[in-house]
């Protein structure tokens, strides 16, 4: 009673009862109710206080929830409160509260939740709570009138929610009263296409104003086969030319194309309208092309196309329509319309070209007035004429061989008549007959045309003006003739003087015409002069900065044909030319020219004399150099030009020592810069390094020892070349070169030994102090190849020594504040190298915590790198065949596995490096020691799974285990491993009651089924002998998987929703649709014949698949099928049914060889699923009919 009497004490402060109650609640029992009614009482008065909600929270999670607790709640009226905390959008209260609601939200009045809910949909915002409002609104009944004001008060901050506010419309029919906005547009696509109803439909095709609304609602009424009213469809037809809305007539014309056909010449202008969405137009365009080459009615379609482009200069086809039109004439154009087109375009292009009178113009379809505008007739004749003569070729082959002839003479004809008049007068005109006339001739149908002065005189002037355009034409008619008729010399060459100058000036003009001359390199080689050659060869030693875009695709298309082509002479000149400029001393040409060498395509053709030139140039440059992105250019150059061939020179060894003592090593600047010349520089030290170190490395070592000694070489430098060193003399290698040398091979690798020993202990030395105050990844990874030299001669004091350093490192490391992924992996593999070299199982084991806290604190993308790190160091140790290294690796193994054998934190970094752990061992070759500990893993892993289903990220981590296990190390694999790995599947995808971690995301979810189904799928594939025996347990599996693609009904209640969920992994969000199609892959797994791994090298192994061991089982897979698709919760969606089909089928298959009949009356007692069993089957027969028809 003290206790209480000091609670309701109106004197006494509110922090005193808060401390008094965290004081005495733990030694004092049964206050529990006292300190909740303490509680409410006061957060009733002070509900932005964050603390009484937490202390509140936690009350209530430490004991049950008894009728008094029920009671004080519903007296203090708890929800108002609550309300409070949402309308403050207090952020530190609302996990707390969420909770509190959650527990609590029961025992309010309806009306008071709905009105909570709707002062958090307008002040908070916090996912849990959705939720928790969202699940309460569905399980319970509430009165229409007070939903219906909810819904209609906020129906814009729920709407995304689609399933939920479907049901809410549904239950308070409010759809006609909601003022619908545009964003509001899918879900009522949504919502009808659940609930449909035909006149509701109909009155939101009148009264909405959305094109994309009504479009979608159309093709919802057609899914139907309702047909549309003769009223609604002339309302629409109007309310879409008047609203210009290509989108609804697009849907017009998909459903009503015989209603449409009057409508023809106002749909085509709506579809070539500059003020229109150009790929809602396409859309409309290619529909209309498609209904009038169904029907064969292309000429009436021909002549409204031309109509439309007449009536205004400004519009015109886009690309993809032309190829549309193209293809429509090639394809459903009868043998008697292709003369009747040919005819048609003959007699309109000569009567609008001004030859003969013009044809009857075509009236529009309302009015009397002429759409024909004289001024832009021709053109848009010609435009159409050139996509039906592009198919005309193919069109012959229709026709009788004298209509062919008679055509081809005709179109010459025309072709003549309309001929160019090579004047720029009129240059729309000249445009498009310059454009047909080259269209007839790549197509073959008239004679080619020839090149004279006059046409060279039309293009410069076009050129001249800036008529890019026209400019083209010619330029592309002049080359294609010239490289496929000859030409008077003279004349091509002029054409030359003129195309190169266009060509090389940097306007758009001459962009268009570079690309022409790009196309046609054949016809420089072969008519150009010397000057041309050389001009084009000064402009690709521009720098690249001065190109424009097309300008710098066009100069590498000219080097790729210059150097791969048979065009001796321009290869020839621009070998030249390299070879002059850097002989030539000028540095900045020098610079400008190995730089476009670089930019030669990889595997061209140089000179042996021109690369070492090149070489010598670079070097020599580089001493000079300045900028960050200077070296990286000259040593990316070197990279290129040495290659795979570099050789043991004097000379290479002298840059090799000149490049691990640069300064570019310690220069300061960008951090992204410098790390990309590092790497280059690396890259280059190690091809330079490599033929020396193979041969005699002694000279090489002295030289570095000696640089070291005067400061000068970098570590990262030297911890390169000692790679490279270790690449060639590994330990194996080292003990069985001792057996066989003789006396004077012996002496020479001790000199080299001794070289590399002293510059190996001078490292130590200088990285024993720097380390301290420097802890880089450049020092951490040079002491770690000081390690691995040990391991060559062994270390004594030096791994002593080091592991000192080690573990100062790794506690710096672990303590620090600022993670580096980079520098953590490379702290560990120092850890564990130095550790495992003196045999100090504690401190592997202290490394191998250290490695998980690196694993635990990395972010998603970096965790790979920690990865790689541990990886190293596996596959250093399983290297070498001494047990005694074998053991480290065992000690981390026995680490790993005792988190998951006794789980403990971090779980997850023990599975990722058990994984890692697996992977690397495969690299290694060492199967012995996987097989001997990985029975009791994956009975472990099975174990796990059960216990940590409802944890997705956990339960992710055990899957992507078994993954690697499956796909790395399957030929290990025995029966009792088998039965583990379907085990822990199946715990996986089973029902799960637990409370989730956090909220189901339906990305992780996806992945999470897709990699179960691929394991599962991989692990029949390679051990299909094992799975045989294990059909049983595979069948249960299988029946799990199947039912996962099941979708929540909308519109039930809370028994039915809870029914659902009862069957579903906690990991899978209620209400999403998985993607089948993986699934699908695993079942037609079943039925495809696979060779399984063996370890018996003379044992005689058959392709089979599992379809024979199967068929007892596969019913079973089937029947769940048929229950869960005659469900009254749940159903499978349209296109998940369509993507499980082929899955299905292959189920069936496996029956097929058992007792058709047995597996039709066994097991089904319901008559809905017994109907989904025989329309499979019946499907499955035909199918099956069709393919071995």
């Amino acid at each position: 009673m003290e206790f209480y009497t000091k609670l309701r004490d109106k004197d006494r402060a509110l922090d005193d009862k808060i401390q008094l109650i965290r004081t005495n609640t733990h030694f004092i029992p049964n206050l529990h109710e006292m300190v909740v009614d303490f509680l409410v009482t006061e957060l009733s008065q002070h509900p932005d206080i964050p603390t009484l909600w937490q202390m509140l929270r936690s009350s209530l999670d430490a004991h049950p929830i008894t009728a008094n607790i029920i009671r004080l709640v519903k007296k203090s009226n708890l929800i108002n409160p609550i309300s409070v905390v949402f309308k403050q959008n207090n952020e530190d209260a609302l996990e707390n509260v969420a909770r509190i609601l959650d527990l609590t939200i029961g025992h309010y009045n309806k009306d008071s939740v709905l009105n909570s809910y709707s002062i958090y949909l307008n002040s908070a915002t916090y996912p849990p709570i959705n939720d928790i409002f969202i699940r309460f609104i569905r399980l319970n009944k509430f009165n229409k009138k007070s939903l219906s004001g909810f819904v209609l008060e906020n129906i814009d901050k729920f709407i995304t929610n689609y399933s939920f506010t479907s049901l809410l419309i549904t239950q308070t029919d409010t759809i006609r009263s909601i003022q619908w906005a545009s964003d509001m547009d899918d879900f009522l696509i949504y919502h009808l296409t659940q609930h449909y109803d035909k006149d509701l439909i109909e009155h939101f095709i009148r009264t909405s104003t959305s094109h994309h609304l009504i479009s979608s609602l159309l093709q919802l009424n057609q899914s139907k086969a309702v047909p549309l009213s003769e009223d609604l469809l002339q309302h629409l037809t109007h309310q879409s030319i008047e609203l210009r809305s290509p989108t609804i007539l697009n849907a017009l014309w998909t459903i009503e194309p015989d209603h449409m056909f009057a409508h023809i010449d106002a749909s085509i202008r709506i579809g070539l309208a500059d003020d229109v969405d150009r790929i809602l137009q396409e859309k409309l365009l290619f529909t209309i092309i498609t209904v009038y080459s169904d029907t064969r009615s292309l000429p009436t379609l021909t002549e409204s196309l031309i109509s439309a482009l007449s009536s205004n200069k400004h519009i015109h086809m886009h690309s993809t329509i032309d190829y549309a039109l193209m293809n429509a004439y090639q394809i459903y154009t009868t043998s008697e319309q292709v003369e009747q087109l040919c005819n048609y375009f003959g007699d309109r292009l000569r009567g609008t070209y001004g030859i003969e009178p013009s044809i009857k113009k075509r009236k529009s379809e309302g009015n009397g007035k002429s759409v024909i505008n004289p001024d832009v007739s021709f053109t848009a004749t010609a435009a159409i004429a050139e996509l039906f003569f592009m198919a005309l070729p193919k069109l012959l082959t229709s026709v009788t061989a004298g209509v062919g002839d008679d055509l081809r003479t005709q179109v010459q004809k025309l072709a003549e008549d309309i001929s160019p008049q090579y004047t720029i007068s009129d240059a729309s005109k000249e445009y498009r007959s310059v454009r047909l006339m080259r269209c007839l001739a790549i197509n073959q149908i008239i004679t080619l045309p020839q090149v004279f002065n006059a046409m060279i005189d039309a293009f410069e002037a076009a050129a001249k003006n800036d008529d890019d355009s026209l400019a083209s034409e010619y330029a592309q008619m002049a080359f294609f003739t010239l490289s496929h008729k000859v030409v008077d010399g003279d004349v091509a060459r002029r054409f030359l003087d003129v195309s190169t100058s266009v060509a090389l000036h940097s306007s758009k003009v001459g962009e268009k015409v570079l690309g022409c001359v790009v196309r046609h390199l054949y016809v420089l080689e072969h008519y150009a002069r010397d000057e041309h050659l050389d001009a084009f060869i000064e402009f690709i030693c521009r720098g690249e900065d001065i190109y424009t875009s097309s300008q710098a695709v066009a100069v590498e298309e000219i080097l790729t044909s210059a150097l791969f082509w048979e065009l001796s002479r321009f290869r020839s000149r621009l070998t030249t030319h390299v070879e002059s400029t850097l002989k030539s001393g000028d540095q900045r040409i020098q610079a400008h020219t190995l730089t476009l060498l670089l930019r030669f395509p990889r595997g061209s053709y140089t000179s042996k004399f021109v690369r070492n030139l090149a070489i010598d140039t670079a070097i020599a440059l580089e001493s000079v150099a300045e900028k960050v992105s200077t070296y990286i250019t000259l040593r990316r150059l070197l990279l290129a030009l040495i290659g795979d061939n570099a050789k043991v020179g004097a000379k290479n060894e002298e840059y090799a020592v000149y490049l691990a003592t640069s300064s570019t090593w310690n220069t300061s600047g960008d951090e992204k810069a410098l790390n990309e010349l590092n790497k280059v520089s690396i890259q280059l030290l190690d091809m330079l390094a490599r033929p020396i170190i193979r041969t005699d490395c002694a000279q090489l070592f002295k030289k570095l020892h000696k640089k070291f000694d005067k400061g000068v070489l970098s570590m990262m430098a030297a911890s390169c070349v000692l790679e490279v060193y270790l690449a060639h003399h590994k330990p194996s290698q080292e003990s069985e070169k001792s057996a066989t040398m003789t006396t004077t091979t012996t002496t020479t690798t001790k000199d080299d030994n001794k070289y590399v020993y002293k510059l190996t202990q001078a490292m130590v030395n200088k990285l024993c102090s720097e380390l301290v105050y420097h802890t880089t990844v450049a020092n951490i990874s040079a002491l770690v190849s000081c390690l691995r030299m040990s391991m060559i001669r062994g270390g004594g004091a030096v791994d002593a020594k080091c592991l000192d350093i080690a573990k100062s490192v790794t506690l710096t490391r672990v303590h620090s504040t600022t993670p580096n992924a980079q520098v953590d992996s490379a702290t560990s593999v120092l850890h564990f190298l130095s550790a495992g070299l003196v045999r100090n199982v504690e401190q592997i084991d202290v490394a191998a915590a250290s490695w998980c806290i690196y694993h635990e604190r990395a972010s998603t993308e970096m965790k790979s790198v920690i990865g790689r790190g541990l990886a190293e160091v596996v596959v250093m140790f399983l290297g070498d065949n001494n047990n005694n290294d074998v053991d480290v690796v065992g000690n981390l193994w026995e680490v790993f596995h005792s988190h998951i054998r006794e789980p403990t934190s971090p779980l997850l970094a023990a599975l990722d490096g058990l994984r890692v752990v697996v992977k690397s061992c495969r690299e290694g070759g060492n199967g012995r020691f996987i097989r001997r500990r990985l029975s009791g893993l994956l009975i472990d892993l099975a174990n796990a799974a059960a216990v940590y289903k409802h944890l997705p990220t956990t339960l992710g981590g055990i899957i992507e285990l078994l993954e690697s296990i499956v796909h790395e190390r399957a030929i290990l694999l025995q029966s009792t491993d088998v039965g583990s790995i379907l085990i822990a599947l199946t715990n996986a995808v089973s029902a799960s009651k637990g409370t989730v971690e956090n909220e189901a995301d339906s990305a992780k979810a996806q992945a999470l089924y897709d990699r179960v189904n691929s394991t599962l799928l991989q692990l029949i594939r390679l051990r299909r002998d094992i799975c045989a025996s294990h059909a049983p347990s595979l069948a249960l599996l299988l029946s799990g998987l199947i039912g996962l693609p099941l979708t929540l009904r909308p519109n039930l209640g809370g028994g039915a929703i809870r029914a659902h969920l009862a069957h579903r992994p906690s990991w899978l969000p209620s209400e999403m649709a998985l993607n089948p199609k993986s699934l699908t892959r695993l079942l037609e797994g079943l039925t495809t014949k696979t060779v399984p791994l063996t370890t018996q090298h003379q044992q005689q192994v058959t392709s089979n698949s599992l379809k024979e061991a199967f068929a007892r089982h596969a019913y079973i897979v089937l029947h769940t099928f048929a229950r869960s698709a005659t469900s009254p919760h749940s159903f499978y969606p349209q296109s998940t049914r369509h993507s499980l089909m082929a899955g299905l089928y292959a189920l069936c298959e496996c029956v097929d060889l058992h007792k058709e009949q047995e597996f039709m009356l066994s097991g089904i007692t319901d008559d809905g699923a017994r109907s989904v069993v025989k329309v499979l089957w019946k499907d499955y027969d035909e199918q099956r009919y069709v393919g071995l028809s």
